[in-house]
């Protein structure tokens, strides 16, 4: 069951293999999730859906990571008018420094971004 459903075999099946003297794990159980050769290549994930590679886990990491900060930043700054305008202007600029490196929001991101910030353009 280990097997079929992670890819590892259970205690049992290498206990088997000991008790045969077996010392080396036979192809058919090395699945291809578990090798160097997978690393870059499209993977099923548990629930089927695709896993490209390592940049879009990357991203997905970093987006990850920035969200926490900046949900923070904007409810502690909802609270204050004054703070609001602050972090509406840095948001601003630093929306800009980003463009500037090369990272451009995706073209559905940018349509929800200016629909949102329409009223707090600096």
């Amino acid at each position: 069951m280990k097997f079929q459903n992670f890819g590892i075999l259970c205690c049992h099946a290498l206990k088997v293999l000991d008790v045969w003297d077996i010392k080396k794990i036979p192809e058919q159980y090395i699945l291809k999730r578990w090798t160097r050769e997978a690393r870059n290549e499209v993977v099923a994930s548990m629930n089927e859906a695709n896993v490209v590679d390592d940049k879009k886990l990357a991203i997905g990491k970093r987006y990850r990571s920035a969200c926490p900060i900046l949900v923070d930043i904007a409810s502690r700054a909802s609270g204050d008018e004054k703070a609001f305008e602050l972090v509406m202007k840095v948001a601003h600029e630093l929306r800009k420094q980003v463009d500037d490196q090369g990272a451009p929001p995706s073209s559905k991101r940018k349509k929800q971004l200016s629909t949102r910030l329409v009223g707090y353009q600096t």
